[in-house]
């Protein structure tokens, strides 16, 4: 057993209350680790380890109304095992089989993982790329032109995709948790970005199998920290989740439609496999800014269309070139995008 005590958290409280606190003590840990270590594998490890404590977190919250919560409290041990283990034996009949599971998955995550505490968890000015990767020194050296030889440039898109885009998508979502951990949302909030992170880690992984399996590897060509260094310029959270989640993330979905293309038109149709399989979820992730921008802005319409044109033009896609993006009206509603704003810029999806 790793983690020993619950040094943060003083005082009686209720069981779910606890776990509840002790999950986002770690989510908020493992992402300022995250951004501070620098080997590729270990970050992705620790997306996965996040991702699992922020489903744990979704199951604890939908419990703590159980009468269980609301009937019985205890003081916080020493030995969270022993502590668990005393619950689920004394747990009460009333929602019993849901409740013993979530307590024993708790127990068997908080076994097999920790994560060193942080006193001030902080975003750093750039995430740790381990020294295989080498930053970019001039335009263009990242990846390859599309008139390349067709291996050489499906290697260059896959290494970018890797690290320009799935691992800084990872760490912005994880910087997101960090500048939203004071929050009276903050539980709703770990428990979406949490698995935003999680699912960004699994694209990393696939992009990295795509590269390898073709013959690359990391360090083959250089990065550019572009999708970090446009997001990381904002200040505000909202902003943030703006430039990332709703704008690109959601442009993201509509050009891997041409890339997709690119990649069948050459042959590399398991590649072209593997980035259909990660669209899937641009979609989601889109929609979960809409979500968490017009949640903050708390469904102000005109300042949401504000924040989208400024922050468009912020990230250098001015706003004509940015709603030249909107492509698939249909799959940009499904993403949260509404009838009211597209109108607002003369465009409309099927239906409309």
């Amino acid at each position: 057993m790793k983690v020993k005590t619950f040094n943060s958290i003083d005082g009686w409280h209720k069981p779910w209350e606890i776990i509840d606190q002790l999950l986002k003590q770690f989510i908020v840990s493992e992402c300022h680790h995250l951004l501070r270590e620098p080997k590729c594998s270990v970050k992705l490890k620790k997306a996965t380890h996040i991702g699992l404590a922020g489903e744990l977190l979704k199951q604890v919250n939908e419990l703590r109304e159980e009468p269980f919560s609301a009937s019985r409290r205890v003081k916080i041990p020493k030995a969270m095992d022993s502590w668990l283990s005393d619950l689920i034996e004394n747990y009460p009949p009333i929602g019993r089989d849901r409740g013993i599971t979530v307590l024993k998955s708790t127990q068997k995550f908080f076994r097999s993982y920790s994560s060193k505490s942080v006193t001030r968890p902080s975003v750093p000015k750039t995430p740790a790329r381990e020294k295989v990767l080498r930053p970019s020194t001039r335009p263009g050296d990242n990846c390859e032109p599309l008139s390349s030889p067709p291996l050489r440039w499906v290697r260059g898109f896959l290494h970018s995709l890797f690290v320009d885009v799935e691992l800084s998508a990872m760490e912005l979502s994880a910087a997101g948790i960090i500048m939203a951990k004071d929050t009276a949302y903050f539980s709703e909030f770990a428990c979406d970005f949490s698995l935003h992170i999680w699912d960004e880690g699994r694209h990393a992984e696939i992009a990295l199998y795509g590269l390898r399996f073709l013959g690359g590897k990391l360090g083959d060509y250089t990065y550019t920290n572009h999708t970090w260094n446009k997001v990381n310029q904002f200040s505000e959270l909202v902003e943030r989740i703006m430039g990332e989640n709703v704008i690109e993330e959601g442009n993201a979905s509509d050009r891997a439609m041409g890339q997709i293309k690119n990649l069948r038109s050459m042959g590399y149709h398991q590649a072209a496999n593997l980035l259909e399989h990660i669209n899937v979820d641009e979609l989601r992730h889109a929609r979960l800014g809409n979500k968490w921008v017009k949640r903050i802005l708390e469904q102000n319409d005109r300042q949401f269309i504000d924040l989208f044109k400024r922050v468009s033009t912020k990230i250098g896609r001015p706003l004509k070139h940015q709603i030249s993006c909107f492509e698939n009206l249909d799959a940009r509603m499904r993403a949260g995008f509404d009838r009211n704003f597209l109108k607002q810029f003369g465009l409309s999806a099927a239906g409309g």
